[in-house]
């Protein structure tokens, strides 16, 4: 079976003057946890960001960390100081409850969610 495909369906949105936050759920298709983690776009219409400074996943069944493409997570600031990630070059991983990322299998669960603060643009 085919790696999953991972939609971000956003439930609700505010601005706090700074910051956009957001909380949803992220769906897959039915397709396969690839070990690694899987490709996540965290880009979203109604969003107005560019990056995401704090992405955080979970559900019932596993552990579920939001990594930027390299496998860091967001909020590490590189080199230059700068934090955050592109919206639409994130992982999802999923571990199971004893801390041992899942190999190639079904994700054990069908619906994830998400809380996730972007950079506002102005």
């Amino acid at each position: 079976m085919a790696n999953a495909n991972l939609t971000l369906n956003v439930k609700d949105h505010w601005d706090d003057g700074k910051r956009i936050h957001v909380i949803g759920n992220i769906t897959n298709d039915g397709g396969n946890y690839a070990a690694g983690g899987l490709t996540l776009s965290l880009a979203a219409g109604v969003i107005k960001g560019s990056y995401v400074l704090h992405a955080y996943a979970f559900a019932k069944n596993a552990l579920y960390f939001i990594t930027d493409a390299n496998g860091n997570f967001p909020e590490d600031e590189d080199a230059n100081g700068v934090g955050g990630a592109l919206e639409s070059s994130m992982l999802l991983w999923a571990y199971s409850v004893p801390g041992t990322q899942l190999g190639t299998t079904a994700l054990p669960d069908s619906k994830v969610k998400i809380y996730a603060i972007y950079s506002k643009l102005i």
